[in-house]
């Protein structure tokens, strides 16, 4: 069935809502409905929360106010002060933003998986991925005071806006999010590579250098500007991080890395091994982007939850192994794609997030999740080289035949 645009824009919208009330449904099961901060057994929200409190705390010096490098994320507490002035209280504001962000950022999703030709079908399927991949959507609902749903929805819509040329737009958006979360510079290193492919070096720095320009220049002033408790040394908290995931990197961290940050996305993304050099050389640009967000791994010990920002490049070559795989094994779309569904809430279940100290650092390897995924990637594999096999064979008789014929 052929949707018109207004009726698979609500079908989208809906599904986002859904999406993101199953999962606040499934948090509050365990934490009870808008929890308290202390519930949460991590730190970070609490100078999210400090910021949000008003001037008056900068006033006083509040150390975790002024913590870099999150005191240099000023929109998503400065956002919750205001809302918070209605009468609602810091806890439920930071919970309706982040509520509006994170159902923006699978609608947003949605609309750009349609955009780039997955299809209403796929990319409903696509976002409920996404809804189930824990350190995109679920985290933030046991820890809602973060800046990443905010950053998540404007690295998406900036995906959108620069594959639909809307520049304009793309420089507004470049300018709220680096005030948002400074993830989104990698949004603009995409921006640049992708102009360079299509236009050439020169004309992607004619095209672009207002976009890169007013940004960065923003972000250089928040940092020269907002007051901090203490030095923000880089290079020795890289030492830090580098050691610590070296030093568990068989334990946790290669797990986390991989299949423990994307669940079943990882082997639908491995499907055809062989075309790998060709969408590398292919697709570098988005390449770099990855690679820019799997280097941002060096200086914060969260995984998944940065890895999830690689998410609008991703999903889109999985999404299209799977209806490559669909169209060659012959197998019922249908259930392989509730298979992959399944496949996905096992890994979303399978994930602690409650009643663990510091769990977002210390996730453990899940052998089932890692066993289930190579086992689903090694027996589509299989289906795949059986099927290529078979046809290769009943082509090479069909060419006998008609040479034999004439």
């Amino acid at each position: 069935m052929i949707l018109k645009r207004n009726q698979a824009i609500i079908l989208g919208w809906s599904t986002a809502v859904v999406l993101i009330a199953v999962n606040i449904a499934y948090v509050s099961s365990f934490t009870g409905f808008i929890h308290p901060a202390a519930e949460v057994l991590e730190t970070d929200h609490y100078r999210y929360l400090e910021m949000a409190r008003g001037p008056e705390i900068r006033a006083r010096s509040s150390r975790l106010a002024q913590e870099p490098p999150f005191c240099w994320r000023l929109l998503i507490p400065f956002l919750a002060y205001l809302t918070a002035q209605v009468g609602l209280g810091l806890d439920p504001a930071f919970f309706l933003i982040t509520n509006v962000f994170l159902v923006g950022f699978l609608f947003v999703f949605y609309l750009y998986l349609r955009q780039s030709g997955a299809g209403t079908g796929y990319s409903l399927l696509g976002i409920t991925l996404v809804a189930l991949t824990p350190g995109a959507v679920r985290w933030y609902e046991y820890q809602y005071w973060m800046t990443d749903p905010a950053g998540l929805f404007l690295v998406t819509l900036g995906f959108a806006l620069i594959h639909s040329g809307k520049t304009t737009c793309l420089l507004a958006v470049g300018v709220i999010a680096v005030a948002a979360r400074e993830t989104y510079l990698a949004v603009l290193v995409y921006y640049f590579f992708y102009l360079w492919k299509r236009h050439g070096f020169t004309a992607a720095v004619k095209r672009g250098w207002l976009v890169f320009l007013l940004p960065v220049v923003l972000l250089v002033l928040i940092r020269q500007f907002v007051i901090t408790s203490g030095s923000y040394d880089i290079a020795e908290i890289a030492g830090k991080v580098i050691k610590f995931r070296l030093e568990n990197f068989w334990e946790s961290q290669f797990y986390l890395l991989t299949v423990g940050s994307f669940g079943v996305i990882l082997p639908l993304l491995f499907l055809f091994p062989a075309r790998l050099p060709a969408a590398f050389r292919d697709h570098y640009d988005k390449l770099i982007f990855v690679l820019v967000i799997y280097s941002s791994l060096t200086v914060g010990y969260n995984t998944d939850r940065l890895l999830a920002y690689t998410l609008p490049v991703l999903l889109i070559p999985a999404l299209g192994n799977l209806k490559k795989f669909i169209d060659y094994s012959k197998l019922p779309a249908a259930g392989v794609i509730m298979l992959v569904i399944a496949l996905q809430i096992f890994f979303y279940l399978s994930t602690r997030f409650y009643g663990y100290p510091a769990i977002s650092i210390f996730q453990p390897a899940s052998l089932p999740v890692a066993a289930v995924m190579l086992l689903f990637w090694i027996l589509s594999w299989g289906i795949m080289r059986r099927r290529l096999t078979l046809k290769n064979k009943i082509q090479t008789r069909e060419d006998m035949q008609g040479r034999i014929n004439s």
